[in-house]
């Protein structure tokens, strides 16, 4: 498994697990970013925030919270 945050961009990835405060998680199920949950890298550039492909929506994530979401190579 690695952070959201060290995939790279064109990757396909799925999330693994997702940790943090209630609050956080609250917010990331709400938009969808749940474990199972398909992503494709659209762009992961440093310093910037992570975008993503998920459910035909397109979502910027802060890179802090990244941090604290794991995914694993989508087959």
């Amino acid at each position: 498994m690695m952070k959201l945050s060290d995939a790279p961009e064109g990757a396909r990835v799925r999330i693994a697990a997702t940790a943090g405060t209630a609050r956080f998680l609250g917010r990331v199920t709400a938009i969808g970013l749940t474990p199972g949950c398909v992503l494709d890298v659209l762009q992961n550039k440093r310093k910037r925030p992570v975008l993503v492909r998920c459910r035909d929506s397109a979502i910027a994530i802060d890179r802090g919270d990244c941090e604290s979401i794991r995914v694993e190579e989508a087959l």
